[in-house]
């Protein structure tokens, strides 16, 4: 797992993509993230009543969907995306 702590340099988007998604790659899966790239991340639909577990899981799912973008973002420059 990774630390958090850790500043993580976030490769850049220069048009080479399939050297880009490689390394995008390696980061999110040293980051723990992979699975949220593979598996995707759907909201439940509204008015679904859930337990404490299943809102905890919500919630962690939420934030780790977040990570991915936040990391997409930041890697791809603003006349690309």
């Amino acid at each position: 797992m990774s630390d958090d702590k850790t500043l993580t340099k976030i490769p850049h988007f220069d048009g080479h993509y399939d050297h880009w998604s490689e390394l995008m790659e390696n980061l999110l899966k040293a980051k723990g993230l992979w699975d949220m790239v593979e598996r995707g991340f759907v909201e439940p639909l509204d008015g679904a009543l859930l337990n404490d577990n299943q809102q905890a899981l919500l919630n962690e799912a939420r934030t780790r969907d977040h990570q991915v973008k936040h990391y997409l973002f930041q890697a791809i420059d603003r006349t690309v995306f």
